[in-house]
């Protein structure tokens, strides 16, 4: 794997402690790894085709959570109005990506949403997932699951755990505004950004949620902001 990795360009704007690829351009200030990918072509005299256009706007709208995250940058804008120029139709980007849904999908965030739990006076939202409940289905993707939990008034910080196989949780974390849970991912071995990112830990679903969301109503105390 080392061996392959020695030959790799890496562009990433993902915070790291190090890489294994051969060659990396990082950028944590980059709202998109694909607005850096846009800018090191377009640098080199490459225009992009409808294709490539529209490949590239996918990549700035999933990452931006399609423009409403803090990471969204006038430089993402002003990329994503050149890609429409070229032919990419944001709506019926949004509508392939998010607008399609399996009934299987509707049933686990049902589930979910049936055992919410709120904490640190409602400045915390968490949802469980359990594997009975996704019933094997593990292509199914929960993480636009967050969405409904943020926009429940007073949130700021939604956790999701879902569990997985190997006797672990993944958890996802989403915030809003300058609280960082990319920093209470850090401690538990997880990564992304201030406002997004996830963790993959040991343990049975029970233990994991105790742990994380007690850190988590922990940043609330005393008026902390991370």
């Amino acid at each position: 794997m080392r061996e392959l990795a020695a030959t790799v360009l890496c562009i990433d704007h993902h915070p790291t402690r190090g890489t294994i690829w051969g060659q990396a351009i990082l950028d944590v200030g980059s709202s998109a790894a694909a607005a850096m990918v846009h800018e090191l072509v377009v640098g080199c005299g490459w225009l992009p085709d409808e294709a490539a256009a529209e490949a590239l706007f996918v990549g700035i709208a999933t990452d931006t959570g399609f423009f409403r995250y803090n990471s969204t940058s006038p430089q993402a804008l002003r990329i994503s109005a050149d890609l429409m120029e070229r032919g990419v139709n944001p709506a019926e980007c949004y509508r392939r990506i998010y607008e399609r849904n399996s009934p299987t999908f509707a049933r686990i965030l049902g589930a979910a949403l049936a055992g919410m739990r709120l904490d640190a006076g409602g400045q915390v939202v968490s949802v469980r997932v359990t594997s009975d409940a996704h019933g094997g289905a593990e292509d199914v993707d929960t993480s636009e699951m967050m969405t409904p939990l943020l926009a429940i008034d007073g949130v700021e910080v939604a956790l999701l755990f879902r569990e997985i196989e190997g006797g672990k949780v993944k958890v996802s974390l989403r915030s809003k505004g300058a609280r960082d849970v990319h920093a209470l991912a850090l401690e538990y071995g997880g990564g992304g950004h201030r406002n997004a990112s996830g963790i993959v830990a040991d343990g049975t679903l029970d233990d994991v949620h105790d742990r994380i969301v007690e850190r988590a109503a922990a940043m609330f105390e005393d008026g902390a902001q991370g």
